[in-house]
């Protein structure tokens, strides 16, 4: 997460995979981060498989739920983009775009952070 954050998801995915690869009983945060860093690289048919295994291995986690309502909706696929939104706030209703934002900050690329606010709005999350 840390080179994703620093605005190097290639280095993330190469990482990330090789591990995938070597490790088969990996923690659902791999493909979590595996599919933020295809999410920001735009990779967003890449991208689904990996954040719909976070969200089924972990299912009562919003995170999953959020990174997979955004990355449908950059696909156009809003109806389902809506559902995972609606589970997202199920389980975290305080969750808002404006929060997100503050743990962003961290992000050495503001347009990453941006990119994602966009799928969320696209997705129907509350600004704040």
């Amino acid at each position: 997460m840390t080179l994703v954050r620093a605005g190097e998801p290639e280095g993330a995915i190469q990482i990330l995979e090789t591990h995938m690869r070597y490790d088969p009983l990996y923690v659902p945060s791999v493909p979590l981060t595996l599919g933020i860093a295809r999410f920001y690289l735009k990779e967003y048919s890449e991208a689904l498989p990996l954040l719909r295994e976070f969200a089924s291995r972990a299912p009562n986690v919003s995170q999953g739920h959020i990174w997979l309502a955004a990355n449908l909706a950059q696909l156009g696929r809003l109806d389902e983009a809506h559902a995972e939104a609606a589970e997202a706030l199920r389980i975290d209703p305080k969750f808002t775009i404006d929060g997100t934002a503050r743990r962003l900050a961290l992000n050495k690329r503001p347009e990453d952070a941006e990119h994602l606010f966009d799928g969320l709005r696209k997705a129907g999350l509350p600004e704040r």
